[in-house]
Formats: C-alpha cells, structure tokens, sequence
C-alpha cells in the first residue's frame, strides 16, 4: 500500500519540479531580459549624459564668445555715443568762442547786420545745443 502512495508522491513531485523548472526557465529569461535591458539603459543614460555634458560646454563657450563679446559691443558702442555727445559740445563750445571774436571783429569793421547774425546764431546754440553747460550761464548776457 505505501509503494503506491510512495508512487503516487513521487510522480507528483516530479510533475511539480517539472512545472516549477519550466516556471523557473520562464522567469529566468524574463529576469535576464530585464537585467539586459537594465544594462542597455545605463548605457544610454551615461551616453545622454556625455551628451548633455558636452552641450553644457558648447553653451558655456557660446555665453563666453558670443554673449558676452555682444555685451562688451553694446557697451562700447553706448561709451562711443557719449564720447561723441562731449565732441559735438566741444565744437559747440568753440564755435561759441569763435563767434565772440567774429562779432568782435565784425563791429570793428561796421558790419552791424552780420555781427547780429552771428549773435543771433550763438544765442541759438546756447539755448539748445549748450543749454545746462553752467560755464555759459553768464555769456548769454555778454552777448
């Protein structure tokens, strides 16, 4: 009687350890194919990393050559601006000089309607190229 059951037990152990060895193969590839991929991944990852480091440093030197040059253009061109801005009342300034010795010289020789003019033009350039230059406060009443 125990040989049968014996029997019986074995055969069913082995049907288990079949079925649990072809459940084992099964999951077996499916872990393989998960680590594979996994390792793949990393792979890619570290890949898109270097990737994304080297896009860093093209940015970084595109921030360095470019931006910044622009920048430093800007503010040279805004610099030349006002240089020019001093240089045209310089020449006002002169011109303004000049114009006290034509008047001066015109009188001399009697020609009153110039000598106006030219008055009339240095008031005019007091008035609106050289209007808050505090040195010329007191030459528009010597005009």
């Amino acid at each position: 009687p125990y040989d049968k059951l014996q029997k019986c037990l074995e055969f069913y152990h082995d049907l288990v350890d079949v079925r649990l060895n072809n459940q084992l193969a099964l999951k077996s590839n499916a872990f393989w194919k998960a680590v594979i991929s996994c390792g793949s991944l990393s792979g890619e990852l570290t890949d898109a990393m270097k990737k994304v480091a080297v896009v860093r440093q093209n940015l970084k030197k595109v921030d360095e050559k470019l931006y910044h040059r622009m920048t430093k253009i800007v503010t040279i061109y805004k610099i030349r601006q006002q240089q020019e801005k001093v240089l045209q009342k310089l020449r006002d300034m002169a011109c303004l000089r000049d114009a006290q010795l034509t008047v001066q010289m015109l009188l001399n020789q009697n020609d009153y309607p110039k000598a106006l003019e030219c008055i009339e033009t240095a008031q005019d350039v007091l008035n609106n190229e050289l209007r808050g230059v505090i040195c010329f406060r007191l030459t528009f009443r010597e005009l």
